[in-house]
């Protein structure tokens, strides 16, 4: 199966997630938990392990890219679908929006 990491764990603020990265030899991504127990639920797969919070219950916010050639931008992600939306885009040459 290979070396997997899980960083970075970060509580909803209604105390009913743990959303957490997991870092792996082919992939990584976010993922969601129960606060009781139950299994983890990936949201979505990103390109670079950096910060992760809660923005309310419902997503999360968190810096990643598209590609190593690209700055990082800070992204929505939604818990109920997974779905990824940018928030900022910074200029081109620089290393962006990092949390």
């Amino acid at each position: 199966m290979g070396s997997r990491f899980h960083l970075r764990p970060v509580w909803s603020p209604d105390g009913r997630w743990i959303a957490f990265l997991r870092q792996a030899a082919t992939e990584n991504g976010v993922y969601i938990l129960p606060s009781l127990g139950g299994p983890a639920r990936k949201l979505a797969t990103v390109n670079a392990i950096t910060g992760l919070a809660w923005s309310d219950g419902k997503s999360l916010a968190l810096a990643d890219r598209d590609s190593q050639e690209e700055p990082f931008s800070i992204f929505r992600l939604s818990r109920e679908t997974g779905e990824k939306s940018r928030l900022t885009s910074p200029p081109a040459q620089t290393w962006g929006d990092l949390n």
